[in-house]
């Protein structure tokens, strides 16, 4: 009868390959915890994302709670979105302030998170555009406001569901870019008129760049005098 524990030469190597495999196992294990740890502990933001992503509105409550539970993921696992989910949930508390001293801080704090996110992974253009509104709200126009700008505009040019909250940034600080900018802006314009008539033509008469806007529409003038005719209903 053969010794079901099998030959000595033929067990050891069999020990040692299914010791590698469950201390394999045990690194993969290791290495997930974090990773699951931190999906737990942001878990409970899961809602106020949803409903940020729907633009319905998040009160203060709700977003210091989705602030705490970014905080708790990150010391897990830092990830570029949780940072920069991080960044928003600090940006809209700020935008709902009435304290000065309270909105300026957490303006400065939301930039940090949104800066530490985009080191991650800078594909973000909504990240880009809200850097450039805090650095407009602390600092006004400055070179960074444009370079943020600039980077949202590389990473997506074209995204409808940022393009006037990004064209009226860019607008503003129309001044402070440089002419190999302004290509890409004049089309940006152009595209708001396409999308949103109205919506372009009181924006332009708001922040008075009225001039700017009939430049980008000039090679198509019936586009042009339908541009003159809204702007008189807004002035």
């Amino acid at each position: 009868m053969t010794d079901p524990s099998g030959r000595p030469d033929e067990v050891l190597p069999r020990l040692a390959r299914d010791g590698a495999v469950l201390v394999l196992a045990a690194a993969l294990i290791w290495l997930s915890v974090p990773r699951l740890m931190a999906a737990f502990n942001s878990f409970s933001s899961g809602p106020v994302l949803d409903r940020i992503q729907s633009r319905k509105d998040v009160g203060p409550e709700k977003l210091r709670l989705l602030i705490e539970s970014q905080k708790r993921g990150l010391k897990w696992m830092e990830t570029s979105r949780r940072w920069t989910d991080l960044g928003q949930a600090k940006f809209l508390l700020a935008t709902s302030s009435r304290d000065r001293e309270e909105r300026r801080k957490l303006y400065s704090e939301a930039g940090d998170a949104l800066r530490k996110g985009l080191a991650i992974s800078p594909s973000s253009p909504f990240a880009w555009t809200r850097l450039a509104y805090i650095d407009l709200a602390l600092n006004g126009v400055s070179q960074n406001t444009v370079q943020n700008l600039r980077m949202a505009l590389t990473v997506a040019p074209f995204s409808p569901r940022l393009l006037f909250p990004r064209l009226q940034l860019i607008l503003l600080s129309w001044s402070r870019f440089d002419r190999s900018d302004r290509a890409l802006i004049l089309d940006q314009i152009r595209l708001a008129w396409r999308f949103n008539p109205r919506r372009l033509a009181k924006m332009a008469v708001d922040l008075r760049r009225t001039g700017l806007v009939k430049a980008a529409l000039f090679r198509t003038p019936d586009d042009y005098s339908k541009f003159e005719t809204l702007v008189k209903k807004f002035q």
